[in-house]
């Protein structure tokens, strides 16, 4: 059996970045951990999409996603616009999947469209270590990049940015309106750590429109036939069939497959 080679890297800048889904827990119950697990999967991949940095993925953790990028820190009005369209790109896809699309009744597919998104942002000197071209990030400031997302912000959705992050990056172009940033502090073991943090509830009020489905896709459109069966099969059994996640790219225009 061939063996693992680990290769250690040397310390050096990285910028952090972590998009954070809260709120899932209080929706989900038992049994319907399979449609929770579907719906995570599906944002996750949203917000992978969504990275306009060319960022790299440490790893994914439970409901978050480690980016980090070496060198220089992006330019910050460049973090906010990826903020603005990653939050966009989030909550457009919750409204149009299990809003306007929904058809399962189960605990975690209603409440899914109350999922919230909040961001963490730092920058600072990490170490690591790589095997079979997979990276894996250490160091003090890796350690309060996480210690930040468990802090006292009586905040739904906001972005946290850290004073070595802003004192870093350059800024060129004028911040956009809805970034009214708050100082704040934590006390951890590590020491205190000096932050922004701003509200993104905002936003939600300058995102585009989403067009309803059935006006869009079905308004210039006339049936030329129909037909009726009778399928012999139990209410439950054929309903569940119905809005099975995994079964949905085979019906539902649009869908990717699940993997």
């Amino acid at each position: 059996m061939a063996t693992q080679t680990a290769t250690q890297l040397s310390a050096q800048p990285v910028f952090m970045f972590m998009p954070d889904i809260t709120g899932f827990t209080q929706f989900v119950s038992n049994t319907e951990i399979a449609h929770a697990q579907h719906i995570i999967q599906d944002l996750l991949e949203v917000i992978i999409q969504s990275n306009t940095l060319n960022l790299e993925i440490s790893e994914i953790e439970g409901d978050a996603v480690f980016f980090y990028r070496t060198g220089k820190p992006p330019k910050f009005e460049e973090v906010l616009q990826q903020v603005q369209s990653m939050f966009t790109r989030f909550h457009q896809h919750l409204e149009f999947f299990y809003v306007h699309q929904r058809i399962c009744p189960c605990g975690a597919c209603v409440g899914a469209s109350e999922l919230k998104l909040k961001f963490f942002a730092h920058y600072g000197e990490v170490s690591g270590i790589s095997v079979q071209n997979q990276r894996k990030l250490f160091g003090k400031d890796v350690i309060i990049l996480h210690r930040l997302m468990k802090n006292n912000l009586n905040k739904k959705e906001y972005i946290l940015v850290t004073d070595p992050l802003v004192q870093g990056v350059q800024h060129g172009l004028p911040h956009p309106d809805w970034y009214t940033p708050e100082e704040a502090l934590e006390l951890y073991d590590v020491g205190e750590v000096h932050f922004k943090v701003c509200d993104l509830s905002c936003l939600h009020d300058q995102m585009p429109p989403m067009p309803s489905p059935v006006q869009e896709n079905y308004k210039n459109t006339v049936t030329s036939f129909s037909e009726e069966r009778v399928i012999e099969s139990a209410m439950a059994e054929l309903f569940l069939s119905v809005f099975d996640l995994s079964q949905r790219p085979r019906w539902m225009e649009g869908v990717r497959q699940w993997k």
